[in-house]
């Protein structure tokens, strides 16, 4: 499992939809075969940024988590909900991952550039994690 796999898993596992049908990784299909009200996310990074003493690699990554709806009190209630469940790392549990930690910036929400009269709104993760040699498969 990849970690944008395991990031979207976790935002699945935690209520805010379901994969493929409200949340989207890298992008959203056409508007007219979608949710008014989803989440896409897009990964990115990989970073290296230091060597734990076992050996293992921490690597960096960013997610950009986008939420949209006809309402703008909706799109920060949902963003600050995640960003209070990302914020909190001993909430956090990536499949396959063990996370070293986790950042969380949340950003004003804006009207959507589609103009459907929906708003958008995002926040980005910074999440600095390593794969153990035990969870490797032989």
């Amino acid at each position: 499992m990849t970690i944008s796999q395991a990031f979207v898993k976790f935002i699945e596992k935690k209520g805010y939809g379901v994969f493929g049908q409200n949340i989207f990784l890298y992008r959203v299909p056409n508007s007219l075969k979608t949710q008014t009200e989803l989440l896409w996310i897009i990964p990115s990074g990989g970073q290296p940024v230091a060597t734990n003493k076992t050996g293992e690699l921490i690597k960096e990554y960013q997610f950009l988590v986008y939420f949209r709806s006809n309402s703008a009190e909706k799109v920060d209630e949902v963003l600050s909900d995640i960003e209070e469940v990302l914020n909190c790392s001993s909430c956090v549990n990536l499949q396959g991952f063990e996370l070293v930690s986790m950042k969380v910036t949340q950003f004003p929400a804006d009207q959507d550039l589609d103009s459907e009269n929906r708003m958008v709104g995002s926040l980005q993760a910074t999440v600095q994690v390593y794969k153990s040699c035990q969870n490797k498969e032989s």
